[in-house]
């Protein structure tokens, strides 16, 4: 495995279980204690990480040098992602108003509306999204135009937020690139996060559908604190101890994942 594979495998890892020993890491990827030491030493110089006695955490702070397109995340936590949507799919009344941001778990959601016979309005900035809703004979949708960023295929600017606040919905359900008790809701786009910050505008009800790999990242754009979403809707492979953590500062999760006692 080249150095770089094994450094970003090693960051993958790490962001699924926070910390991880050298010995775990020397097991999984399979390669000597002297290398990943050496890459460890690496990762922390270039501020990916932090080292400690025996291992490494991942460092609550990152910024993403890029964010990968749709097709490289479309199949990343696919189960999470169906997992969370059929959670938030559950929210969704006959005659409802919603906005739906773009996104890939935001998608799974946008499927199963389509796939309903529910009658629904729905704004959204994703053509990907609309394609998915327009399944349903029974949902009205507008599709907010603007300009398209090509890797997220979402539309974004001051002309997608000027048309996002010509409307009144009752529900958000918003994506996020990473989520942190200390920073909140972030993201590696200001684009994204000014059309993320319209939607929470017009919406008596906050939504945030992350899967369990976003708590505790930090990307370099701030969206909103936690105190101003309703709630996160996550997947049932969240670690005990950040449910407790979040839960125990009145953070609202809303999971499949059997109740943790305080």
């Amino acid at each position: 495995m080249l150095a770089d594979e094994r450094k970003y495998q090693i960051i993958e890892m790490l962001k699924k279980h926070k910390s991880m020993s050298v010995k775990e890491l020397c097991d999984f990827l399979g390669t000597s204690e002297s290398t990943i030491r050496r890459d460890l030493r690496e990762l922390e110089k270039n501020g990916r990480l932090k080292r400690t006695h025996g291992g490494a955490i991942l460092k609550e702070f990152y910024t993403l040098e890029y964010e990968e397109n749709v097709k490289q995340k479309i199949n990343k936590y696919l189960d999470e992602k169906k997992e969370i949507a059929s959670i938030a799919f559950t929210l969704i009344k006959e005659n409802i108003s919603i906005v739906i941001d773009a996104g890939t778990t935001t998608l799974e959601l946008a499927k199963l509306i389509g796939q309903s016979k529910l009658a629904v309005t729905v704004v959204t900035n994703s053509s990907d999204i609309s394609n998915a809703l327009s399944l349903n004979p029974n949902c009205t949708i507008y599709l907010v135009g603007g300009k398209l960023k090509n890797n997220t295929l979402a539309s974004v600017g001051n002309y997608s937020v000027d048309f996002i606040k010509n409307f009144n919905v009752q529900i958000a359900f918003i994506g996020t690139n990473g989520l942190s008790i200390e920073k909140g809701l972030t993201t590696p786009d200001l684009e994204e996060a000014q059309i993320k910050k319209a939607m929470m505008s017009i919406s008596n009800n906050v939504f945030v559908l992350a899967d369990s790999s976003k708590f505790g990242l930090v990307a370099m754009v701030k969206i909103s604190d936690l105190s101003q979403i309703d709630a996160i809707i996550t997947d049932s492979k969240l670690e005990d101890s950040t449910l407790k953590e979040y839960t125990n500062l009145d953070v609202k999760i809303i999971t499949n994942k059997k109740k943790v006692k305080n």
